[in-house]
Formats: structure tokens, C-alpha cells, sequence
């Protein structure tokens, strides 16, 4: 008979690209998850994935099989399948026969499998990152690039003074390589220089990003070989860090190895030996280019990520890094990036967030609203770098091809359309509401018109107002201000845009001079 479910324990799965694993952990206030036990099965729905677009019958079943295992594991633990989140990265996220594997899983296994989005997975990364490196808020301070390598892509986040200046999705990941290489490793006598060049034709461009004079002076590198890169030069799986004479070393070992020398010398999983040339390369890259000593290696995955969330939820733990303000310096380096003007997106940015402060707990919105409303002002303008002439529609496009680090998709596409609506004074009709997913037009239209009503507070984009300041009264929003100057303008823009406020709220904005 199973012991009674311990509350302290949590499981996450992860339906990897390159295989899938299992971890069980403890979880605290005071103390970061402690992995108690780590699984893992031999199956790399990738190749499936990056080749053919489609997971075949053979490996749905196989997973199936591996998933089934896992939930024995569960058995002894005293775990329920609701105690454990099952997650899957890119190799899902390509399938186009997706929802056919997940309904699968769930039928045979009882699983219910979350696909992350690109942008969520890289923030769990980080999560993790932070949490293994104590140093990390130095090493972002000093100057860091994050390279954190996949099976699908790698994402490359740029760090100075503690800001990220930008996060770039590159489709290099180490298991797509290998494939897409693999048929010509018979047909070159120099394979590796021949991975070189590939990945050089591939990164160059990124190096136009990284603009005139921005200076690095630390490299972390996250991928699933890291490990075992290290084992090449004689080093512990637990040191953290490689010195550019190790990391040589290593890349040596690299070239004079075949995945299966590895797998018979050094004991390495053959899944793992096969990436293991390509991420070596990937990383050497990126430290000679930046002329970096050492480099950053630490152990950690997007499970781990997972695990310090669900500590953070379920017991308050404390992480030792907020990530969520990279989130917003990213997004605010990007509207510098399309030049947009500062002082007035500042203004905005501050008078949509006192507002919503102050009818957030009448109206039930929530910190992930504010989130979303804070980006929306940061961004609302963004479309006028293309064309000042309808440039609301071109900050929605722009907001939904771009990718933000921390959000979901269908948080992105909640931006873009309160950004969308933030210049109109009309309120979004039947034919612009029926072009946005069903399940986020409630939090479109309660975000834009917070967005619209700050935004024609600032009509002149002079920043009149030296203080400015909201409260509720009733059925009224109060908006007390301080200015010497005429704010005629400012007066007939909040009568205009504040219908929207009025229609979905049932409040009526006022403007009120502070007494002196």
C-alpha cells in the first residue's frame, strides 16, 4: 500500500528533444529544491521532429512506454500523477502532429503534457541558471552573454549593468545540426571544420545585435552535454567554471573522438555523445570571439527551472534572482532599439500602472495583468519607426513577431493588441474583436483601456504633468495633478480615449488639481 503523498515532494517530466527525464525533488521555504531522484529514457523525438515535421507511431509509443515508467516511479514516492507537471520543449513544438501525440499520452498514460513556448523555456533556463550560480547578479552587472543551447535553437541574452539588452533565438540547435551534418560527414575529409563553417554562416549576423563598443566579460553556457563536456578535461561535474586552456583542451578532444570513442571511453550516453561536437564548437565560438578566460558551465535544466517555481508558489520560496525585470529591461531596450520617445513611453508607462494600482483589487487584476499592461507601454509606439501614419497597426506587428522572454505566446498577442488599440478614440467593434483568440478579448479590452486613457494624458508628448496621481471615489477615477502649464489638450484627448475606460470599467476618469 502506497505511503500517505508526502506535501513537501513534486515530480516534473520533461518530453525532451533529445530524450526525456524525470526529476523528483523536496521542496522548502528556506532551502532550494533538493533532487532526490533523476530518471531518464533513451528517445529523441528531434530527429522526428526537425527532419520529417512528425512524431512517428513507433516513438509515440515508445514515449508512451517511458512516460508509464515514469509514473511507476511516481507509485513509490506516494506521488499522484496531479503531484507531477509533464512538460515538453521544441521537438513537440514542430510536430505538426502534436496534439494527436499529447492526446495519446494523456489516453495510454494518463499525462497531461504542457508545450512550452520558446520564450518560457528560455526563462525557466535563467531560472535555473540564477538559482546554481550564486555570482550570477555580479556576472550581469560586469557584462554576460547567456548561451543557452538546445536541441532546436540556442538563445543568446545579453547582459550589462544588470540590464538585458536583448535575447536572440538562433535555429542552431545542437540535435538540428547534427542532423542536417550528419549525411556529409562521409562525403568531407575535415567534418569538423566543415560544423565550423556552418555555424559560422549562422551566428555572423547575430554579432550585428551586439552593436559598436559592447564589451562581455563572462560567457554562460547552459546545454545537456555540459556535463560530460567537462569529463573531456579531466574536470568534476559540479565545478561551475572552465578556463579558456580547458575549454581548448576540450574542444581538441572533440575532433580526435568519435561520438562512439565517448560512449566506450568516457561512459557518455550515446544521445548525449552525438550533440556533444557541435555544442563544443557552438561554445568555442562565442568565447574566442569575445576573447573570454572563463567560462560559465553550470548543471541545470529547464526542470530544474519548473522546481523553483513550484517551491516559490507552493512555499514562498525566495529565489535569488527576479527575472521578471529582465523581462521588462528587455522589452525597454527594445523600444529604444525602434527609437521610440523615452519620456513619453515613461510617462505612460508610470500613469498605466498608478491606475491600475488603484482599481486592481475592485476589478480582480492580477500582478501577470500588470506585467502585461507595463510591456504594453513600453511598446505602444514602436510602429512609428516603420511609419508614423497608422503606426498602431504596425506596433501590433511588430509585437507579434517578436519574441519576449517570460511571457507566452498568447501573453505577447494580449500586448499587441492593447498596443493596437492604445491611439483610437472609438471602441473596438464586433469585426476587431473577432480577429483576437476568444479566451484573451476580456483582458484585451480591460489592459487597452487603462493603456488608451494614460496614453491621452500625454496628447502633447510634453510630460505636462509634474505630478499626477489616481484613486477611486465611488463610481469615478480620480486623477489629481500638479502643473504650471495649459493642459487644454490633454483635457479633450482623456474626454475623447476615456470612453473605453468608462465602457468597460463603468467609471468616469476626472481630472482634479492637487491642493496646495
Amino acid at each position: 500500500m502506497a505511503a500517505k503523498t508526502p506535501q513537501n515532494l513534486r515530480a516534473v517530466v520533461d518530453v525532451g528533444s533529445s530524450s526525456m527525464t524525470m526529476k523528483i525533488a523536496k521542496l522548502s521555504r528556506n532551502k532550494p529544491p533538493k533532487i532526490l531522484e533523476t530518471l531518464r529514457g533513451n528517445l529523441a523525438l528531434g530527429i522526428d521532429a526537425y527532419n520529417a515535421k512528425f512524431i512517428r507511431e513507433s516513438n509515440i509509443d515508445r514515449c508512451c512506454e517511458i512516460l508509464q515508467n515514469f509514473s511507476m516511479k511516481l507509485d513509490e514516492y506516494g506521488l499522484a500523477q496531479s503531484d507531477c507537471r509533464v512538460i515538453a520543449t521544441s521537438a513537440l513544438r514542430e510536430a505538426q502532429n502534436r496534439q494527436y501525440v499529447i492526446m495519446r499520452i494523456a489516453q495510454d498514460v494518463g499525462f497531461k503534457v504542457e508545450v512550452l513556448d520558446n520564450s518560457i523555456e528560455r526563462y525557466y533556463h535563467n531560472m535555473a541558471i540564477s538559482e546554481t550560480l550564486p555570482e550570477f547578479p555580479k556576472l550581469i552587472e560586469e557584462g554576460a552573454l547567456i548561451l543557452d543551447i538546445g536541441s532546436g535553437s540556442i538563445q543568446v541574452s545579453a547582459f550589462k549593468d544588470k540590464d538585458c539588452l536583448f535575447s536572440q533565438n538562433l535555429l542552431l540547435g545542437v540535435l538540428r545540426v547534427t542532423e542536417m551534418l550528419g549525411s556529409l560527414r562521409e562525403q568531407t575529409k575535415d567534418y569538423v571544420s566543415l560544423m565550423n563553417e556552418y555555424v559560422d554562416s549562422e551566428i555572423n549576423d547575430f554579432h550585428i545585435l551586439e552593436g559598436r563598443g559592447m564589451d562581455f566579460s563572462h560567457l554562460i553556457a547552459l546545454s545537456p552535454g555540459t556535463a560530460y563536456l567537462k569529463q573531456l578535461a579531466d574536470l568534476s561535474s559540479e565545478t561551475n567554471t572552465v578556463d579558456s586552456q580547458q575549454l581548448e583542451e576540450i574542444y581538441q578532444a572533440l575532433q580526435r573522438k568519435s561520438p562512439l570513442q565517448m560512449t566506450l571511453d568516457r561512459n557518455v550516453p550515446t544521445d548525449i555523445a552525438e550533440i556533444l561536437l557541435p555544442t563544443g564548437v557552438i561554445i568555442h565560438k562565442y568565447a574566442d570571439y569575445n576573447d573570454l578566460k572563463e567560462i560559465y558551465m553550470p548543471q541545470a535544466d529547464v526542470l530544474d527551472g519548473i522546481l523553483i517555481e513550484m517551491a516559490t508558489e507552493c512555499y514562498r520560496y525566495k529565489p535569488n534572482y527576479d527575472h521578471m525585470q529582465d523581462t521588462i529591461s528587455n522589452v525597454r531596450n527594445l523600444a529604444r532599439r525602434f527609437r521610440c520617445d523615452e519620456p513619453h513611453i515613461n510617462f505612460v508607462e508610470d500613469v498605466s500602472l498608478k491606475v491600475f494600482d488603484a482599481i486592481k483589487f475592485r476589478f480582480h487584476l492580477t500582478p501577470r495583468h500588470r506585467l502585461l499592461l507595463q510591456l504594453g507601454s513600453l511598446l505602444h509606439d514602436i510602429g512609428k519607426f516603420i511609419h508614423m501614419n497608422h503606426h498602431s497597426h504596425r506596433s501590433f506587428n511588430i509585437i507579434n513577431f517578436i519574441e519576449i522572454i517570460g511571457i507566452t505566446e498568447k501573453e505577447r498577442e494580449i500586448v499587441a493588441w492593447i498596443s493596437r488599440m492604445h491611439s483610437s478614440t472609438k471602441l473596438p467593434g464586433q469585426e476587431m474583436l473577432g480577429r483576437m483568440s476568444w479566451d484573451i478579448r476580456f483582458d484585451v479590452l480591460r489592459l487597452a483601456a487603462i493603456l488608451r486613457l494614460a496614453d491621452a494624458l500625454d496628447a502633447a508628448h510634453r510630460q505636462k504633468f509634474v505630478q499626477l496621481d489616481a484613486s477611486v471615489s465611488k463610481n469615478d477615477l480620480i486623477l489629481r495633478y500638479a502643473t504650471n502649464e495649459d493642459i487644454t489638450l490633454e483635457r479633450t484627448s482623456l474626454k475623447c480615449k476615456g470612453q473605453m475606460f468608462k465602457s468597460v470599467y463603468g467609471m468616469t476618469p476626472v481630472l482634479k488639481p492637487k491642493r496646495k
